[in-house]
């Protein structure tokens, strides 16, 4: 991967642009909420917007009747986030340990009537973890996941140290 001084706001807002048309054809409602103060990082523009469409792909693939992406860019201590969150189907808790695990998929019937090769979230993974970073899920099974990209503080351009 090739770390360059970006504006991780603007390559969030391209991936959700060139989904956008796809996913509001299938009922799907966005909500974006950039931070406008966010410094330039360095980070890999190609690498991170595949992690963002992995997870914008899998909120719609496992959305239900309520079919809700919400993209959340926030600074917290020690690290930049992004959150993708879904109103979906959710992930049993003996399944989160295994997500990701390349082509691990779930054994519940939910998940199973949809298609995938279990490899986009093992791929984002090994993405953050390039980056410093990290991939974090919180998820409810019938209540919808939270996927968080976390890049470390140190790969903003203002930062000392």
């Amino acid at each position: 991967f090739v770390l360059r001084e970006g504006d991780l706001n603007l390559v969030i807002q391209r991936v959700v642009e060139g989904l956008q048309v796809t996913l509001t054809m299938r009922d799907m409602e966005f909500e974006v909420e950039l931070m406008p103060d966010l410094p330039m990082m360095r980070f890999d523009a190609n690498a991170v917007s595949q992690c963002i469409t992995n997870l914008l792909s899998n909120a719609e693939k496992y959305s239900k009747e309520e079919r809700w992406i919400g993209v959340k860019v926030r600074q917290v201590v020690g690290f930049v986030e992004v959150l993708v969150s879904d109103t979906g189907i959710g992930i049993r808790a003996e399944d989160l340990e295994n997500i990701f695990e390349p082509f691990f998929r779930s054994k519940e019937q939910n998940a199973l009537r949809r298609k995938g090769t279990g490899i986009g979230l093992s791929i984002t993974q090994v993405i953050m973890q390039a980056h410093g970073g990290d991939v974090i899920v919180r998820s409810n099974l019938g209540q919808g996941s939270t996927f968080i990209l976390r890049f470390p503080e140190d790969l903003l351009s203002n930062h000392e140290g």
